[in-house]
């Protein structure tokens, strides 16, 4: 379906806008920011991530750069994310802006991603480490595979290096928070 969006992501240095000619609907965008999310290469920010995950997604001038988009959709590098719909009057050449969601863009994946992403999982907030304040969004299948992903830097360190014991058990409390994580995610489900 044409339905034309932009999205744009801001920084305090910084302003980069995409278009995409199609599915710019609430629900298609959430399967847009689920592949940014979903990125393998997280490097260079979300715009950066958004580009490399979306191959239709093309840079404009701005959210105006286009007049025939319906939807906007704003994210600053903080995670807040605003939605807005164009409500256009082209007889009379005016349009209004309603804005139908604020809020993290991963509360946003969550409310339309189901209906439309593939392999769709919720986005909860976890904390990684005892020695990390802030959480992240993740899915329960990212949280597991990355404690697989730290149980094998684990054992591989281990038979490297087993005289590196302050490395192997700093390695080992990464590896028990994650375990613990894990768990208290799916007892929550339960």
């Amino acid at each position: 379906m044409s339905t034309r969006a932009t999205y744009q992501f801001t920084g305090d240095n910084y302003k980069v806008t995409t278009y995409i000619h199609c599915d710019g609907y609430p629900e298609g965008a959430a399967t847009y920011f689920w592949n940014m999310h979903h990125a393998q290469n997280s490097r260079g920010g979300w715009a950066t991530q958004f580009i490399r995950a979306n191959d239709t997604a093309e840079i404009t001038s701005s959210h105006e750069g286009h007049g025939d988009t319906e939807y906007q959709y704003t994210l600053n590098e903080d995670g807040q994310f605003k939605a807005v719909k164009i409500l256009r009057d082209w007889e009379n050449e005016t349009h209004t802006k309603e804005v139908i969601f604020s809020g993290h863009y991963a509360e946003f994946i969550n409310q339309y991603g189901e209906k439309q992403c593939g392999g769709f999982e919720p986005l909860q907030q976890v904390q990684l480490s005892q020695y990390m304040e802030n959480k992240v969004w993740i899915t329960p299948t990212q949280l597991i595979a990355m404690l697989e992903t730290e149980i094998k830097e684990l054992e591989s360190y281990s038979k490297r290096f087993p005289q590196f014991s302050g490395n192997i058990d700093s390695m080992r409390s990464r590896v028990a928070w994650l375990q613990k994580t894990v768990n208290e995610f799916f007892k929550e489900k339960v």
